[in-house]
């Protein structure tokens, strides 16, 4: 089930798998969880600018990712929104991340150098709207 209403907890829980302090004010989020309502995934949008947003992923199992909450994850930004971009930032050696936003349809874009933290640099990908295959 996709959770579109900003219900705090949804947020905490990204949060919390993250290590980071997203605040509600800043962001939006979707999520997908259980018919027990237990959290499988989120999606935080933040770091807004006229064109773009950043995607987070926070998750605890890859079965959140449905074609119907990958399709609703890229609408929100790309289609309601009217971006024209999305960017993904993870860490270097977080390969599954890397594989998953790969499969997703993002590009790499770059390195940010000891962005996590001396020597932990941060991987910057990024889809354009006319690249994302999952819009309708």
């Amino acid at each position: 089930m996709i959770i579109v209403d900003q219900h705090q907890e949804l947020l905490d829980f990204a949060n919390q798998i993250l290590g980071v302090k997203f605040e509600p004010s800043d962001c939006k989020w979707i999520a997908s969880v259980t018919d027990k309502y237990e959290i499988m995934g989120v999606v935080v949008y933040s770091r807004w600018s006229k064109y773009n947003c950043e995607m987070s992923v926070a998750s605890v199992t890859p079965k959140f990712l449905t074609k119907s909450f990958i399709k609703n994850a890229f609408y929100f930004p790309l289609g309601l929104w009217g971006l024209c971009r999305v960017t993904s930032v993870m860490e270097e050696d977080n390969h599954k991340a890397l594989k998953m936003n790969h499969g997703l349809g993002f590009k790499d874009e770059g390195i940010l150098r000891d962005w996590y933290g001396v020597g932990r640099n941060g991987i910057v990908t990024g889809m354009l709207k006319d690249e994302c295959k999952w819009l309708d």
